[in-house]
């Protein structure tokens, strides 16, 4: 079950859809619906559909089965109270981290980043790589103010231009790489 946000009640109503705008029923007719199955029979029938002059387009059977399917996630699974709070958690993750890093503004015109973020190793030593790539800050006064030809990208001089640099850094980090150094973060 699709993280077990999904009842049995969900289930058939899924079904039922899949029969109203397609006409069969799923089980008698023996054709395995998944996201696999549908994803390709969407992009099939988009490419056939679509034209340079009409632009991009579906059949009315996709077209009914796509607006039927939006209302049913809207009521099924975005507003699930789980999502909800999964929501709410990456949230914290990105909020924590930014303040975080928001924090160490003051110290990073001095190149003393790693000072500032010498409780959060992890954090501190990739943002600190980070920057050295990205902006002109230079750890051992000895690199290039250019990384492998990049130029630098943003002033950290400038508290705006630091503020773009962290949502940057922010927005290239895996779930799991936040996860892991929010908890760097809160852990004491």
């Amino acid at each position: 079950r699709l993280y077990h946000i999904l009842d049995m009640s969900a289930y058939r109503q899924l079904k039922e859809i899949v029969a109203s705008c397609f006409g069969y029923k799923v089980e008698k007719e023996g054709k395995a619906i998944n996201t696999t199955v549908l994803i390709n029979d969407l992009i099939v029938d988009l490419c056939n559909r679509s034209s340079p002059e009409e632009g991009l387009c579906f059949s009315d059977q996709n077209f009914k089965f796509i607006t039927e399917l939006k209302k049913f996630n809207f009521a099924n699974i975005y507003t699930h109270w789980r999502l909800q709070e999964f929501q709410n958690y990456a949230f914290n993750v990105i909020r924590t981290i930014y303040k975080t890093l928001m924090r160490a503004y003051p110290y990073v015109a001095k190149q003393k980043i790693s000072f500032a973020l010498k409780q959060f190793t992890r954090l501190g030593s990739t943002f600190e790589e980070w920057l050295t790539k990205y902006t002109d800050y230079d750890l051992d006064k000895k690199m290039s103010l250019h990384f492998n030809g990049i130029k630098s990208v943003f002033d950290i001089t400038d508290e705006e231009s630091y503020r773009k640099c962290v949502i940057e850094f922010i927005s290239g980090m895996t779930d799991h790489f936040a996860i892991a150094c929010y908890e760097e973060i809160i852990s004491f």
